[in-house]
């Protein structure tokens, strides 16, 4: 930034008077810009419960969700209203953020494609759009969530522990408050070893076939007590050994001394994790990821 500054939201004036947000919607807000790329692949919808005024200081918790799609299809709108309804009913705003793609076909492996970083490094771009603007939309830039499912889950995890993604914007993983990772947190090379053949083509298609990438993009890799970092809640399912990298991740965290909180679902399948959260009749993957947040927002 020119001016070496940055948005640090209202004044913590217990005393201040209600802010009033510019508007309670941010429809398709551009967050970066690249010549040849699709403007849609490098937007986000903003969406605040309401535009009255905030009576709080500091303004309202921010969630960012990150879609999923093997890094190479999703959406931000793709399930996303009753994730809104949720986060509206917490009192928390909520941004949905799309990421430029691999190619669909993950067979083909198309030379110059779109692979590792660029899927984390939008991300941490979009993030730092929100926080540059948390005082126009009332956003308190000390409560702020990612929450990713699946290959969404991953990039959560990347940019909440690699700290090369935030960096490139002037920002450090400790600037968020906590991070949800829903289903696919860990990948890297341990990862990549343990998948069956049939599943090795998504992962290489996003993430090249050189184990020093593999290595390099590893959020339980880049996990150290030297680094300030946000509070973890990990939910895992499916076989065995991704539940253990997983768990190991949490492990990592909790060594390093993050607050770091994991949670086996094996029951669910892949698409019922997603489907769960934010469906007021779930009682599986809503209730723990909402207490966390609760309690993550309330030791800011």
């Amino acid at each position: 930034r020119a001016d070496g500054g940055r948005s640090d939201g209202a004044s913590a004036d217990a005393d201040a008077a209600p802010r009033v947000p510019r508007a309670a919607r941010a429809p398709d807000a551009a967050y970066h810009a690249v010549a040849g790329v699709d403007p849609a692949q490098l937007s986000l919808d903003l969406a605040l419960p309401d535009a009255a005024p905030v009576a709080e200081a500091a303004g309202r918790p921010l969630v960012v969700y990150v879609h999923g799609g093997g890094w190479r299809a999703g959406d931000k709108r793709n399930g996303i209203v009753p994730k809104r309804l949720w986060a509206h009913g917490e009192g928390w705003a909520i941004a949905t953020v799309n990421y430029r793609l691999s190619p669909e076909d993950a067979t083909r492996r198309e030379p110059g494609r779109v692979t590792w970083p660029v899927h984390a490094d939008d991300v941490a771009r979009a993030v730092d759009w929100l926080l540059e603007r948390a005082d126009d939309y009332c956003l308190d830039v000390r409560r702020v969530a990612l929450v990713g499912f699946s290959a969404g889950a991953n990039l959560a995890a990347s940019v909440g522990n690699v700290p090369r993604h935030l960096e490139l914007t002037g920002r450090t993983p400790g600037e968020l408050a906590c991070a949800v990772i829903l289903d696919t947190g860990v990948v890297d090379d341990e990862f990549i070893a343990g998948l069956a053949a049939e599943s090795l083509d998504v992962y290489l298609n996003a993430f090249t076939d050189d184990p020093a990438t593999w290595a390099a993009m590893s959020p339980r890799d880049a996990v150290d007590a030297g680094r300030p970092r946000p509070s973890q809640l990990v939910l895992t399912r499916g076989r065995a050994f991704r539940q253990d990298v997983n768990a190991s991740f949490v492990d990592a965290l909790r060594a390093a001394g993050a607050r770091a909180e994991l949670v086996r679902v094996p029951e669910l399948s892949h698409a019922e994790v997603n489907a769960s959260l934010g469906d007021p009749d779930d009682a599986r993957i809503t209730p723990p990821v909402t207490a966390f947040l609760r309690d993550c927002f309330d030791a800011r």
